[in-house]
């Protein structure tokens, strides 16, 4: 598994290397490969840098408030805290997740920062405060895709 990350961060790399002048061009996009980038990073174990990389993008790259790029970066923030074992951080960045896909109506991304947070309550031993993310997330989840309809 870990190769197929790699070869994803080096694509990716690649091409932002390669139409570095178009992707300027289209913000959303640049953002999106970047955060990218960032997740094939903490999914192969470099958090570090992961972090140093999406909490850069999401400062400097100039993401729209309350957008589906600014979303998606703080998922994957919130995903590189928890495998640091920052919670307290991760949950930051997970509620900053779930205003954003709620402002943008980003069901998908919504339920993934719910779950992450539930995860997150489940932790702390927050029984209750963990099933109502948990449920929250599944019942978006079952609403939008076929995959999760039972």
């Amino acid at each position: 598994m870990s190769s197929q990350y790699s070869e994803a961060l080096k694509y990716s790399r690649d091409s932002s290397l390669i139409h570095d002048g178009q992707l300027l061009l289209m913000q959303s996009d640049y953002a999106r490969l970047r955060t990218i980038q960032g997740a094939c990073l903490w999914q192969l174990n470099r958090v570090d840098e992961s972090l140093d990389q999406l909490l850069t993008d999401i400062s400097r790259a100039g993401l729209p408030p309350d957008s589906k790029e600014l979303a998606f970066c703080c998922l994957h923030i919130q995903s590189a805290y928890i495998m640091r074992g920052d919670y307290l951080l991760a949950k930051r960045y997970g509620l900053e997740a779930i205003v954003s896909a709620r402002r943008t109506n980003s069901e998908l991304y919504e339920a993934v920062a719910l779950e992450d947070t539930g995860r997150l309550e489940r932790f702390e031993c927050r029984w209750a405060a963990s099933e109502e993310s948990l449920r929250a997330a599944l019942a978006f989840l079952k609403k939008s895709s076929p995959i999760f309809r039972c």
